[in-house]
Protein backbone atom coordinates (compact mmCIF):
# COMPACT_ATOMS: atom_id res chain seq x y z
CA UNK A 1 0.00 0.00 0.00
CA UNK A 2 2.76 2.51 0.85
CA UNK A 3 4.50 1.37 -1.85
CA UNK A 4 1.70 2.23 -4.27
CA UNK A 5 1.12 5.84 -2.73
CA UNK A 6 4.90 6.32 -3.70
CA UNK A 7 4.68 5.40 -7.04
CA UNK A 8 1.46 7.37 -7.62
CA UNK A 9 2.84 10.24 -6.07
CA UNK A 10 5.91 9.69 -8.33
CA UNK A 11 3.80 9.68 -11.38
CA UNK A 12 2.04 12.34 -10.99
CA UNK A 13 5.53 14.63 -10.20
CA UNK A 14 6.99 13.20 -13.59
CA UNK A 15 3.60 13.77 -15.52
CA UNK A 16 3.52 17.59 -14.18
CA UNK A 17 7.40 17.89 -15.10
CA UNK A 18 6.31 16.57 -18.83
CA UNK A 19 3.56 19.44 -18.71
CA UNK A 20 5.86 22.00 -17.96
CA UNK A 21 8.20 20.88 -20.82
CA UNK A 22 5.72 20.89 -23.59
CA UNK A 23 4.77 24.14 -22.55
CA UNK A 24 8.50 25.69 -22.45
CA UNK A 25 8.99 24.09 -25.95
CA UNK A 26 5.92 25.80 -27.57
CA UNK A 27 6.43 29.31 -25.93
CA UNK A 28 9.56 28.98 -27.03
CA UNK A 29 8.34 27.88 -30.60
CA UNK A 30 6.18 31.03 -30.58
CA UNK A 31 8.72 33.51 -29.30
CA UNK A 32 10.85 32.78 -32.80
CA UNK A 33 7.92 33.31 -34.83
CA UNK A 34 7.13 36.26 -33.50
CA UNK A 35 11.14 37.33 -33.69
CA UNK A 36 11.49 35.88 -37.33
CA UNK A 37 8.13 38.00 -38.25
CA UNK A 38 9.18 40.79 -36.74
CA UNK A 39 12.41 40.91 -38.31
CA UNK A 40 10.95 40.27 -42.12
CA UNK A 41 8.88 43.44 -40.91
CA UNK A 42 11.98 45.24 -39.81
CA UNK A 43 13.60 43.83 -43.31
CA UNK A 44 10.94 44.94 -45.38
CA UNK A 45 10.82 48.73 -43.64
CA UNK A 46 14.57 49.36 -44.15
CA UNK A 47 14.45 47.63 -47.76
CA UNK A 48 11.52 50.54 -48.28
CA UNK A 49 13.43 53.31 -46.99
CA UNK A 50 16.88 52.87 -48.30
CA UNK A 51 15.41 51.99 -52.04
CA UNK A 52 15.26 55.42 -53.32
CA UNK A 53 18.56 56.28 -51.90
CA UNK A 54 20.38 53.58 -54.14
CA UNK A 55 18.20 53.41 -56.86
CA UNK A 56 17.20 49.91 -56.86
CA UNK A 57 14.21 48.65 -58.62
CA UNK A 58 13.29 45.26 -56.65
CA UNK A 59 11.12 42.80 -58.09
CA UNK A 60 12.53 39.16 -57.38
CA UNK A 61 9.18 37.70 -58.49
CA UNK A 62 9.52 39.49 -62.04
CA UNK A 63 12.88 40.46 -63.45
CA UNK A 64 15.74 40.49 -60.81
CA UNK A 65 17.45 43.34 -59.41
CA UNK A 66 17.51 46.08 -61.99
CA UNK A 67 20.27 49.08 -60.96
CA UNK A 68 19.48 52.52 -62.47
CA UNK A 69 22.65 53.40 -64.97
CA UNK A 70 23.81 56.23 -66.34
CA UNK A 71 22.12 57.59 -69.11
CA UNK A 72 23.03 56.14 -72.48
CA UNK A 73 23.63 52.58 -70.79
CA UNK A 74 21.03 50.21 -70.72
CA UNK A 75 21.13 47.78 -67.98
CA UNK A 76 22.28 44.49 -68.11
CA UNK A 77 19.28 41.87 -67.11
CA UNK A 78 20.79 40.44 -63.51
CA UNK A 79 18.92 36.88 -64.19
CA UNK A 80 20.06 36.25 -67.68
CA UNK A 81 19.77 32.71 -67.01
CA UNK A 82 16.10 32.94 -66.50
CA UNK A 83 15.34 34.57 -69.39
CA UNK A 84 18.38 33.12 -72.14
CA UNK A 85 15.79 34.47 -75.61
CA UNK A 86 17.36 38.33 -74.22
CA UNK A 87 20.44 39.13 -75.08
CA UNK A 88 22.69 41.59 -72.76
CA UNK A 89 22.61 45.51 -75.00
CA UNK A 90 24.53 48.15 -74.02
CA UNK A 91 23.62 51.44 -75.84
CA UNK A 92 26.72 53.26 -74.93
CA UNK A 93 27.88 56.68 -76.04
CA UNK A 94 29.66 56.83 -79.77
CA UNK A 95 32.66 57.96 -79.09
CA UNK A 96 33.90 54.89 -77.49
CA UNK A 97 31.17 52.02 -78.65
CA UNK A 98 32.94 50.13 -80.92
CA UNK A 99 30.84 49.56 -84.39
CA UNK A 100 27.76 47.52 -84.16
CA UNK A 101 28.03 46.04 -87.71
CA UNK A 102 31.85 46.65 -88.96
CA UNK A 103 32.74 43.80 -91.60
CA UNK A 104 35.93 42.68 -92.09
CA UNK A 105 36.99 44.53 -95.43
CA UNK A 106 39.15 43.68 -98.51
CA UNK A 107 38.04 46.40 -100.09
CA UNK A 108 41.19 48.35 -100.14
CA UNK A 109 43.48 50.69 -97.90
CA UNK A 110 42.34 53.04 -95.56
CA UNK A 111 42.66 56.32 -96.49
CA UNK A 112 42.84 60.05 -94.56
CA UNK A 113 41.60 62.89 -97.07
CA UNK A 114 42.17 66.22 -95.90
CA UNK A 115 40.81 69.64 -97.37
CA UNK A 116 43.56 69.39 -100.32
CA UNK A 117 45.27 65.78 -100.61
CA UNK A 118 44.24 61.99 -100.08
CA UNK A 119 46.28 60.53 -97.91
CA UNK A 120 47.05 56.97 -98.15
CA UNK A 121 47.29 54.76 -95.30
CA UNK A 122 49.34 51.36 -96.20
CA UNK A 123 46.54 49.35 -93.54
CA UNK A 124 43.55 47.77 -93.67
CA UNK A 125 41.29 47.63 -91.04
CA UNK A 126 41.17 44.89 -88.68
CA UNK A 127 37.84 45.21 -86.80
CA UNK A 128 36.56 43.31 -84.14
CA UNK A 129 34.13 40.44 -84.38
CA UNK A 130 32.94 40.27 -81.00
CA UNK A 131 32.38 43.03 -78.41
CA UNK A 132 33.78 42.38 -74.81
CA UNK A 133 31.28 44.05 -72.58
CA UNK A 134 33.40 44.32 -69.37
CA UNK A 135 36.26 45.56 -70.99
CA UNK A 136 34.04 48.27 -72.52
CA UNK A 137 31.96 48.65 -69.53
CA UNK A 138 35.70 48.96 -67.36
CA UNK A 139 36.49 52.14 -69.79
CA UNK A 140 33.64 53.96 -69.47
CA UNK A 141 33.43 54.46 -65.82
CA UNK A 142 36.97 54.97 -65.23
CA UNK A 143 36.84 58.42 -64.04
CA UNK A 144 40.97 58.51 -63.94
CA UNK A 145 41.09 57.79 -67.32
CA UNK A 146 42.78 60.61 -69.41
CA UNK A 147 41.13 60.67 -72.50
CA UNK A 148 43.93 61.91 -74.91
CA UNK A 149 45.16 59.11 -76.40
CA UNK A 150 47.65 61.54 -78.65
CA UNK A 151 51.10 61.30 -77.10
CA UNK A 152 51.68 64.26 -74.55
CA UNK A 153 53.70 67.20 -75.53
CA UNK A 154 54.99 67.21 -71.73
CA UNK A 155 57.21 64.83 -70.74
CA UNK A 156 56.96 64.54 -66.70
CA UNK A 157 60.58 63.97 -65.11
CA UNK A 158 62.76 64.93 -68.24
CA UNK A 159 64.79 67.70 -68.51
CA UNK A 160 62.99 68.56 -72.22
CA UNK A 161 59.67 69.15 -73.85
CA UNK A 162 59.52 67.05 -77.26
CA UNK A 163 60.13 70.26 -79.13
CA UNK A 164 63.48 70.64 -77.16
CA UNK A 165 62.28 73.64 -75.24
CA UNK A 166 63.50 73.15 -71.45
CA UNK A 167 60.99 71.79 -69.05
CA UNK A 168 60.58 74.49 -66.86
CA UNK A 169 58.67 72.06 -64.12
CA UNK A 170 61.71 69.47 -64.10
CA UNK A 171 63.24 70.48 -60.80
CA UNK A 172 59.73 70.32 -58.99
CA UNK A 173 59.00 66.97 -60.60
CA UNK A 174 62.00 65.10 -59.42
CA UNK A 175 61.87 67.53 -56.09
CA UNK A 176 58.29 67.00 -54.77
CA UNK A 177 57.07 64.05 -56.93
CA UNK A 178 53.30 63.41 -56.87
CA UNK A 179 52.86 66.41 -54.42
CA UNK A 180 53.86 69.03 -57.40
CA UNK A 181 50.52 69.51 -58.69
CA UNK A 182 49.10 70.13 -55.47
CA UNK A 183 51.58 72.84 -54.56
CA UNK A 184 51.00 74.01 -57.99
CA UNK A 185 46.75 74.28 -57.72
CA UNK A 186 47.48 76.11 -53.85
CA UNK A 187 45.72 73.16 -52.16
CA UNK A 188 48.23 73.35 -49.22
CA UNK A 189 48.44 76.40 -47.16
CA UNK A 190 51.72 78.31 -45.56
CA UNK A 191 52.06 75.55 -42.91
CA UNK A 192 50.94 72.54 -44.81
CA UNK A 193 53.58 73.44 -47.21
CA UNK A 194 56.02 73.38 -44.71
CA UNK A 195 55.21 70.13 -43.33
CA UNK A 196 54.75 68.53 -46.42
CA UNK A 197 59.01 69.90 -47.12
CA UNK A 198 59.59 68.23 -43.76
CA UNK A 199 58.34 65.06 -45.25
CA UNK A 200 60.31 65.21 -47.70
CA UNK A 201 63.28 66.06 -45.70
CA UNK A 202 62.86 63.39 -43.46
CA UNK A 203 62.77 60.73 -46.63
CA UNK A 204 65.92 62.02 -48.13
CA UNK A 205 67.71 61.88 -45.43
CA UNK A 206 68.50 58.29 -45.27
CA UNK A 207 71.28 58.56 -42.55
CA UNK A 208 68.96 60.70 -40.44
CA UNK A 209 72.19 63.30 -39.65
CA UNK A 210 69.79 66.09 -40.20
CA UNK A 211 71.66 67.22 -43.51
CA UNK A 212 71.14 66.26 -47.55
CA UNK A 213 74.08 65.56 -49.49
CA UNK A 214 74.55 64.81 -52.97
CA UNK A 215 74.19 60.89 -52.87
CA UNK A 216 71.06 61.57 -51.01
CA UNK A 217 69.70 63.59 -53.32
CA UNK A 218 70.54 61.79 -56.47
CA UNK A 219 69.17 58.69 -55.47
CA UNK A 220 65.74 60.34 -54.60
CA UNK A 221 65.68 62.12 -57.65
CA UNK A 222 66.10 58.68 -59.25
CA UNK A 223 63.50 57.66 -57.03
CA UNK A 224 61.06 60.46 -58.08
CA UNK A 225 61.73 59.84 -61.96
CA UNK A 226 60.75 55.78 -61.46
CA UNK A 227 57.44 57.00 -59.43
CA UNK A 228 56.60 59.26 -62.81
CA UNK A 229 57.20 56.58 -64.92
CA UNK A 230 54.97 54.38 -63.25
CA UNK A 231 52.26 56.53 -63.40
CA UNK A 232 52.71 56.94 -67.43
CA UNK A 233 52.67 53.09 -67.54
CA UNK A 234 49.62 53.03 -65.85
CA UNK A 235 47.74 55.34 -67.65
CA UNK A 236 49.22 54.13 -70.54
CA UNK A 237 47.33 50.82 -70.00
CA UNK A 238 44.12 53.00 -69.23
CA UNK A 239 44.50 54.42 -72.61
CA UNK A 240 45.40 51.68 -74.37
CA UNK A 241 42.20 50.04 -73.74
CA UNK A 242 40.12 52.82 -74.32
CA UNK A 243 41.63 52.26 -77.72
CA UNK A 244 41.22 48.61 -77.39
CA UNK A 245 37.72 48.04 -77.40
CA UNK A 246 37.68 44.13 -78.34
CA UNK A 247 40.08 43.34 -75.79
CA UNK A 248 42.58 41.52 -77.64
CA UNK A 249 45.72 43.39 -76.51
CA UNK A 250 46.17 44.89 -79.83
CA UNK A 251 45.86 48.46 -81.22
CA UNK A 252 45.59 49.15 -85.03
CA UNK A 253 46.15 52.61 -86.57
CA UNK A 254 42.56 53.03 -87.49
CA UNK A 255 41.68 51.88 -84.51
CA UNK A 256 43.93 54.74 -82.61
CA UNK A 257 43.57 57.33 -85.46
CA UNK A 258 39.44 56.99 -85.06
CA UNK A 259 39.71 57.69 -81.24
CA UNK A 260 42.16 60.69 -81.76
CA UNK A 261 39.45 61.67 -84.25
CA UNK A 262 36.77 61.39 -82.47
CA UNK A 263 38.33 63.51 -79.79
CA UNK A 264 38.80 66.57 -82.11
CA UNK A 265 34.61 66.52 -82.85
CA UNK A 266 35.06 64.19 -85.55
CA UNK A 267 32.13 61.18 -85.26
CA UNK A 268 34.22 57.43 -84.03
CA UNK A 269 31.52 56.18 -85.76
CA UNK A 270 31.67 56.98 -88.94
CA UNK A 271 35.09 57.01 -89.35
CA UNK A 272 35.55 53.73 -88.57
CA UNK A 273 33.33 52.54 -91.28
CA UNK A 274 35.09 54.78 -93.97
CA UNK A 275 37.98 53.38 -93.22
CA UNK A 276 36.89 49.87 -93.47
CA UNK A 277 35.21 50.56 -96.56
CA UNK A 278 38.19 52.15 -97.98
CA UNK A 279 36.48 55.44 -98.30
CA UNK A 280 38.27 58.91 -97.82
CA UNK A 281 38.14 60.74 -94.86
CA UNK A 282 38.01 63.96 -94.65
CA UNK A 283 39.48 65.62 -91.76
CA UNK A 284 40.66 69.81 -90.43
CA UNK A 285 43.06 70.88 -93.08
CA UNK A 286 44.81 71.94 -89.17
CA UNK A 287 45.07 68.36 -87.80
CA UNK A 288 47.20 67.53 -90.92
CA UNK A 289 50.73 67.95 -89.93
CA UNK A 290 49.71 66.12 -86.89
CA UNK A 291 48.16 63.04 -88.01
CA UNK A 292 51.12 62.84 -90.50
CA UNK A 293 53.60 62.96 -87.19
CA UNK A 294 51.28 60.46 -85.56
CA UNK A 295 51.72 58.11 -88.41
CA UNK A 296 55.66 58.24 -88.27
CA UNK A 297 56.02 57.90 -84.77
CA UNK A 298 53.52 54.97 -84.82
CA UNK A 299 55.57 53.08 -87.64
CA UNK A 300 58.67 53.57 -85.66
CA UNK A 301 57.51 51.44 -82.76
CA UNK A 302 55.63 49.07 -84.90
CA UNK A 303 57.38 45.84 -85.65
CA UNK A 304 58.30 45.32 -89.23
CA UNK A 305 55.24 43.30 -91.24
CA UNK A 306 52.66 43.32 -87.97
CA UNK A 307 49.70 45.92 -88.55
CA UNK A 308 49.26 46.73 -84.43
CA UNK A 309 51.11 47.47 -81.14
CA UNK A 310 51.09 45.79 -78.32
CA UNK A 311 50.99 47.59 -74.94
CA UNK A 312 54.09 48.01 -74.44
CA UNK A 313 55.08 49.35 -78.15
CA UNK A 314 51.97 51.69 -77.55
CA UNK A 315 53.93 52.91 -74.33
CA UNK A 316 56.98 53.39 -76.32
CA UNK A 317 55.28 55.51 -78.75
CA UNK A 318 53.45 57.46 -75.95
CA UNK A 319 56.52 57.74 -73.56
CA UNK A 320 59.94 56.99 -75.65
CA UNK A 321 61.88 58.94 -72.89
CA UNK A 322 60.99 54.92 -70.58
CA UNK A 323 63.49 52.74 -72.17
CA UNK A 324 66.98 52.68 -73.77
CA UNK A 325 65.49 51.81 -77.76
CA UNK A 326 62.83 54.36 -77.69
CA UNK A 327 64.40 56.79 -76.16
CA UNK A 328 66.76 57.03 -79.88
CA UNK A 329 63.79 57.97 -81.08
CA UNK A 330 63.50 61.05 -78.82
CA UNK A 331 66.93 62.46 -79.61
CA UNK A 332 66.06 62.25 -83.31
CA UNK A 333 63.34 63.87 -83.07
CA UNK A 334 64.52 67.01 -80.93
CA UNK A 335 67.96 66.77 -83.10
CA UNK A 336 66.01 67.05 -86.42
CA UNK A 337 64.00 70.03 -85.35
CA UNK A 338 66.67 72.15 -83.51
CA UNK A 339 69.35 70.77 -86.24
CA UNK A 340 68.80 73.88 -88.75
CA UNK A 341 72.00 73.29 -90.82
CA UNK A 342 71.99 69.83 -90.96
CA UNK A 343 74.91 69.35 -89.67
CA UNK A 344 73.45 66.31 -86.91
CA UNK A 345 74.83 68.00 -83.94
CA UNK A 346 73.68 71.26 -82.22
CA UNK A 347 75.39 74.56 -81.90
CA UNK A 348 74.60 76.59 -78.74
CA UNK A 349 73.04 78.84 -81.35
CA UNK A 350 70.51 76.05 -82.66
CA UNK A 351 69.98 75.68 -78.83
CA UNK A 352 69.07 78.57 -77.79
CA UNK A 353 66.96 79.74 -81.24
CA UNK A 354 69.45 82.66 -82.55
CA UNK A 355 71.17 83.13 -85.74
CA UNK A 356 73.76 80.85 -86.94
CA UNK A 357 76.77 83.69 -86.22
CA UNK A 358 74.99 85.46 -83.46
CA UNK A 359 77.31 86.01 -79.81
CA UNK A 360 74.69 84.77 -77.41
CA UNK A 361 77.02 85.58 -74.62
CA UNK A 362 76.33 89.73 -75.70
CA UNK A 363 72.23 88.70 -74.85
CA UNK A 364 70.95 89.63 -71.56
CA UNK A 365 67.64 87.77 -72.20
CA UNK A 366 67.28 85.11 -68.91
CA UNK A 367 65.96 82.60 -70.94
CA UNK A 368 68.57 82.97 -73.25
CA UNK A 369 71.09 82.66 -70.66
CA UNK A 370 69.75 79.85 -68.81
CA UNK A 371 69.74 77.83 -72.20
CA UNK A 372 73.45 78.70 -72.83
CA UNK A 373 74.42 77.84 -69.41
CA UNK A 374 72.49 74.68 -69.64
CA UNK A 375 74.33 73.91 -73.00
CA UNK A 376 77.63 74.65 -72.07
CA UNK A 377 77.88 73.33 -68.68
CA UNK A 378 75.82 70.34 -68.97
CA UNK A 379 74.47 69.00 -72.22
CA UNK A 380 78.12 69.58 -74.12
CA UNK A 381 80.11 66.98 -72.06
CA UNK A 382 83.18 67.22 -74.26
CA UNK A 383 83.04 70.90 -74.49
CA UNK A 384 83.52 71.04 -78.06
CA UNK A 385 80.76 73.84 -78.85
CA UNK A 386 78.65 71.02 -80.28
CA UNK A 387 76.21 69.16 -78.69
CA UNK A 388 75.82 65.02 -80.97
CA UNK A 389 73.45 62.66 -80.62
CA UNK A 390 75.30 60.40 -77.98
CA UNK A 391 75.34 63.95 -75.67
CA UNK A 392 72.04 64.74 -76.01
CA UNK A 393 70.93 61.19 -75.35
CA UNK A 394 72.88 61.37 -72.11
CA UNK A 395 71.24 64.54 -70.91
CA UNK A 396 68.03 63.19 -71.74
CA UNK A 397 67.68 59.93 -70.15
CA UNK A 398 65.63 60.35 -67.15
CA UNK A 399 67.92 57.20 -65.25
CA UNK A 400 71.02 58.36 -66.00
CA UNK A 401 72.54 58.49 -62.70
CA UNK A 402 75.43 60.66 -63.91
CA UNK A 403 72.75 63.17 -64.79
CA UNK A 404 71.20 62.72 -61.70
CA UNK A 405 73.51 63.50 -59.77
CA UNK A 406 74.06 66.83 -61.78
CA UNK A 407 70.41 67.56 -61.12
CA UNK A 408 70.92 66.80 -57.37
CA UNK A 409 73.99 69.25 -57.47
CA UNK A 410 71.08 72.02 -58.88
CA UNK A 411 69.12 71.18 -56.42
CA UNK A 412 71.74 71.59 -53.24
CA UNK A 413 73.08 74.95 -55.12
CA UNK A 414 69.42 76.36 -54.94
CA UNK A 415 69.93 77.06 -50.93
CA UNK A 416 73.19 76.34 -50.20
CA UNK A 417 73.84 79.42 -48.09
CA UNK A 418 76.38 78.46 -46.19
CA UNK A 419 78.32 76.62 -49.35
CA UNK A 420 78.73 73.62 -47.57
CA UNK A 421 77.60 71.28 -50.26
CA UNK A 422 74.88 70.01 -48.34
CA UNK A 423 70.69 71.34 -47.54
CA UNK A 424 69.31 71.60 -44.15
CA UNK A 425 65.78 71.51 -43.32
CA UNK A 426 66.22 75.30 -42.90
CA UNK A 427 67.79 76.29 -46.08
CA UNK A 428 64.93 74.19 -47.82
CA UNK A 429 62.08 76.06 -45.61
CA UNK A 430 64.05 79.68 -46.43
CA UNK A 431 64.72 78.97 -50.45
CA UNK A 432 61.21 76.86 -50.51
CA UNK A 433 60.52 79.08 -54.09
CA UNK A 434 62.65 76.99 -56.29
CA UNK A 435 61.78 73.73 -54.80
CA UNK A 436 58.40 74.32 -54.50
CA UNK A 437 57.49 77.10 -57.03
CA UNK A 438 56.20 79.51 -54.25
CA UNK A 439 57.59 80.70 -50.94
CA UNK A 440 56.70 80.82 -47.53
CA UNK A 441 55.94 83.64 -46.70
CA UNK A 442 55.26 83.46 -42.94
CA UNK A 443 58.63 81.46 -42.64
CA UNK A 444 60.26 84.10 -41.33
CA UNK A 445 57.83 84.73 -38.51
CA UNK A 446 57.73 81.26 -36.80
CA UNK A 447 61.95 80.00 -38.07
CA UNK A 448 62.84 80.51 -33.68
CA UNK A 449 59.78 78.27 -33.26
CA UNK A 450 61.26 75.55 -35.58
CA UNK A 451 64.82 75.70 -34.59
Amino acid sequence: MILRVILNHNMRISYAALMVCFITIAAAGSIQRNLEMDRDKVEKEVDEELRPDVGLDYEPDKDGIQLDVPDGVAALESNKENHPEQDAHLDVPENIVPLDNIRDSEAGDDKLHFDEDVVHLDEKIESPDEINMHHTLEVMFDESLDREVAPPDHIAAVKMERDGDQNSNYHKEVFLGKEMEKFKNGDYEGYQQKEKLKDIFTAVDLNTDGFLDEAELTDWVLTKTREHFYEARMNNEKTFRLIDLDGDEKVTWNEFISQFLSEKGMNKRDVYTQLDSGESVKVPEDLENKIQELREKWIQVQEVGKKFLTVSEFFDFQHPETSKDSLKLLVEDILHDMDTDNSNDITVQEYVAMAPNADVDIVQDIWVASRREEFRKIIDINKDGKVGVEELEAYLDPLSRTMAGQEARQLIGFGDTNEDGKLTLREILENSEFYTGSKLYNYAQSIHEEF
